[in-house]
């Protein structure tokens, strides 16, 4: 590919970045169930999107077992 972002990525990218703008605190696993994508797949979009600067991290929740990350 000469540079562009397959179509389908794209859309999965921008559903996520839609998601995240639109529900401020969201956690992957939330992104996840609202998506309907793989963790795989959030996870490896998430990371995309915040190299590019176009999400951040917010904070933790404090659950019961681990951390989830908000954005």
């Amino acid at each position: 590919m000469s540079g562009t972002i397959d179509t389908g990525k794209q859309r999965k990218r921008n559903l996520l970045l839609g998601l995240i703008r639109s529900r401020e605190g969201a956690c992957k696993a939330v992104l996840k169930e609202w998506s309907g994508l793989s963790m795989e797949s959030v996870i490896r979009y998430v990371e995309e999107l915040t190299r590019e600067g176009l999400i951040t991290t917010a904070g933790y929740s404090r659950p019961s077992v681990g951390r989830k990350a908000a954005y």
